[in-house]
This record gives structure tokens, sequence and C-alpha cells, in this order.
């Protein structure tokens, strides 16, 4: 009879916990141009990192490289030369998805600055190519 009863509690627990997940609302994506995300970490690091950091983010800008093997796009903004908004993506990228100078527009969690604004986990949300 003891047994019963803790089993019957373990699995109110998990039916809890579960349905506590799935009521979760999902966050929409902050939508941000390239040149903006560059410039607000550039002026206020800690600033943008309190807006940005760990958040999902659809960044609109243009292609200025892609490593296809890599899985890497890097984004630049209009008048931006040195910093770049640098995209992981999961996998290899599809060879002519995207081309250099391509205006897209990639979805993915942002992870600071270091050198480049960062995203992981990328998909390509919208693209001219």
């Amino acid at each position: 009879m003891g047994m019963i009863i803790v089993s019957i509690a373990v699995l109110l627990f998990v039916a809890v916990v579960a349905l506590r997940r799935l009521r979760k609302p999902k966050v929409p994506p902050i939508e941000v141009k390239a040149s903006s995300l560059i410039s607000s970490f550039v002026k206020d690091s800690s600033g943008a990192n309190e807006k940005y950091l760990e958040k999902e983010l659809r960044v609109e800008g243009l292609v200025k490289d892609i490593r296809e093997d890599e899985g890497i796009v890097w984004m630049a903004g209009e008048g931006m030369i040195m910093i770049t908004v640098k995209c992981y993506f999961k996998g290899k990228i599809s060879k002519g998805k995207l081309k250099v100078g391509d205006s897209v527009t990639i979805q993915g969690v942002c992870k600071g600055c270091a050198i480049h604004v960062i995203l992981f986990k990328c998909i390509i949300s919208k693209s001219d190519g």
C-alpha cells in the first residue's frame, strides 16, 4: 500500500512539472538590424548585454562572408566595416542558399560580443538570395 502511494505521488509530481513547462509562454524573438545590434554593443556593451544576452534575436543585415563547411555566416550592417554579427549554424550551410551581398534575416541566440556579436543555434529566417 505504501509503495502505491509513493508511486502516485511521484507520478503527480512529474505531471505537474511537465505541465508547467508546457504552459511557459514562448517569448517572440527580438527583431533588430545588424547595424543597430553592433552599434549597441560598441556604444554600451553592458547595456547591450542586458538587452540581448541569451535572448533569441531575428537580425536583418547583409551577408559579408560565408564558411559553408563550418556553418558560419558573417553579417554586416550599413556602414559597419570591422565588427560583424557572426552566426553559427548547427551544420553546414547549403551551397547556393546564400551569397555574399544578400540581404538576409537570421534568427539565433545572442551570446554577447567579443570581437564580433555572436549568435548560436542560427536558422535563416528570410533571404533575398
